[in-house]
């Protein structure tokens, strides 16, 4: 089977709805951007995508794993951009569930939606990669970092997302083969060590890990919690 091919945009509102366009096109499986107009993130927030400054792309599949196991798609996700920055020597983190962080700072956010059409159901994995420092630099609020700060190799966006589209679909063959077991293995080990603090909410912990489903394990007082949704920050100590 030939792979399908990447849709290259300058601008969109969301390249996660232009991957929605997608569903039963023969030759494109992803698109990617230059720039969104209206690029969001998780829980609703908005994604800063200005022009030339990040990759902006969206992947489109049809999973072959029951959509109960639909969790795994985050964290395959953010493993295949872990892996691509590993092949551009730089060494990130993931942070639950699917942030990449390069010295605390974000490098990539992913965002995941899922539509069901029929029996089918498809995942959108819409991955915003930040490559230059914008024009005028970060917003305040944001503490991000791109790629160019702290690579010296040559970064083409086109070869980037060649390379990205490649990780994403064999994180999906791997989970599709090997189960759910291979994806939180491989997602732990970019992730912060066992033992890290973390707080969610009123929760504070300490990271033990993911459960079967890659659900977060944080340590309390009180026992072993299950986080499976929501924004989880690393903290500096547990009081």
């Amino acid at each position: 089977m030939v792979d399908k091919m990447i849709k290259w945009i300058d601008s969109c509102q969301s390249t996660n709805d232009e991957a929605l366009t997608l569903i039963g096109d023969p030759t494109y499986d992803a698109v990617a951007s230059m720039s969104q107009t209206q690029g969001r993130g998780r829980m609703g927030r908005t994604w800063h995508s200005p022009e030339s400054a990040g990759l902006y792309l969206s992947w489109l599949s049809q999973p072959k794993l029951p959509q109960s196991l639909g969790g795994a798609v985050p964290l395959l996700a953010a493993v295949a951009t872990a892996k691509l920055c590993d092949e551009l020597n730089v060494r990130v983190m993931l942070k639950w569930p699917n942030d990449v962080l390069y010295q605390g700072q974000k490098l990539a956010g992913i965002l995941c939606e899922a539509r069901t059409i029929g029996t089918r159901w498809y995942a959108v994995v819409g991955i915003g990669l930040n490559i230059d420092v914008p024009t005028g630099g970060w917003p305040s609020e944001l503490s991000a970092i791109g790629l160019s700060e702290v690579t010296e190799t040559a970064l083409d966006r086109r070869e980037i997302a060649d390379k990205l589209v490649g990780y994403l679909r064999a994180g999906l063959e791997e989970a599709t083969s090997e189960g759910m077991a291979a994806i939180t293995k491989n997602w732990l080990a970019y992730g912060p060590p066992l033992g890290t603090p973390m707080k969610r909410g009123q929760q504070i912990g300490r990271f033990s890990g993911l459960a079967a489903d890659g659900s977060l394990r944080i340590e309390t007082a009180t026992g072993i919690e299950l986080i499976h949704a929501g924004d989880v920050h690393i903290i500096e100590e547990v009081d």
